[in-house]
């Protein structure tokens, strides 16, 4: 992990007063807190751009799609079938 840097945040009071009766900052510390909020919505974000991406790729595709899983669909089994 990089060295920390410390910043300087404000936040209304009944939001501080909400963060401070989080048991995770009771235990670990506001800074911890916050960064895990941050790491999170960085990670979020880039599951978004990665389903967006997935989107686009195969926007119009399903008839081609379609076609291609079709062989596959007639001999799937699924467990139900398996008896």
């Amino acid at each position: 992990m990089a060295t920390a840097k410390p910043v300087q945040i404000s936040f209304n009071k009944e939001l501080l007063k909400q963060v401070d009766r989080e048991p995770i900052v009771k235990k670990r510390g506001r800074s911890a807190f916050v960064q895990e909020l941050i790491e999170t919505y960085f990670k979020q974000k880039k599951r978004r751009e990665i389903d967006e991406s997935i989107i686009r790729a195969y926007a119009g595709k399903a008839d081609e799609l379609e076609k291609e899983f079709a062989p596959f669909r007639k001999v799937q089994a699924w467990p139900e079938d398996w008896d």
